[in-house]
């Protein structure tokens, strides 16, 4: 099996630091339930061997944070990934759209929402003009572009 077909644990499937905290106990449980012997004076109490490793919980708690690095690429797309799957859908559509200054934005913006629930992705932050610029009129002609 490969790693998107294999079965994986919960807690391996998740950033839940109480899902990784439990497994965690448990696994420390069975590890202390192996090393457990009598002690040596008297033959009578339980004593524990388990000396927790520093490069056993390193590795543990790395591999949580590691999950939620993870899972943060697996549903972050780039804004150049975001803006060539739109042109990509938009000029595969059977129906033309003329966009341009003299032109209404509404059908524009109505696609751009369209493809933005489809995606899941966040809403536009009130703050979103803020966030980009424009390209110069006549720029993108100067640098061998449109």
């Amino acid at each position: 099996m490969n790693d998107e077909t294999e079965e994986k644990p919960i807690f391996a499937q998740s950033f839940d630091g109480r899902l990784w905290a439990a497994e965690f106990n448990k696994r420390l449980e069975t590890l202390r339930e192996r090393a457990e012997h009598r002690c040596p004076c008297c033959g009578g109490h339980p004593v524990s061997k388990v000396e927790l490793d520093e490069d056993w919980l390193i590795g543990w708690f790395t591999n949580a944070m590691m999950r939620g690095f993870d899972e943060h690429a697996r549903v972050t797309i780039s804004p150049t990934e975001a803006l060539y799957a739109f042109a990509g859908w938009l000029t595969s559509r059977p129906a033309g759209l003329v966009v341009g200054a003299p032109f209404d934005a509404a059908p524009m913006a109505a696609l751009v929402e369209q493809y933005r629930k489809r995606n899941q992705w966040l809403e536009v932050r009130s703050d979103w003009t803020q966030r980009f610029s424009h390209p110069v009129q006549g720029e993108a002609q100067s640098k061998g572009g449109l």
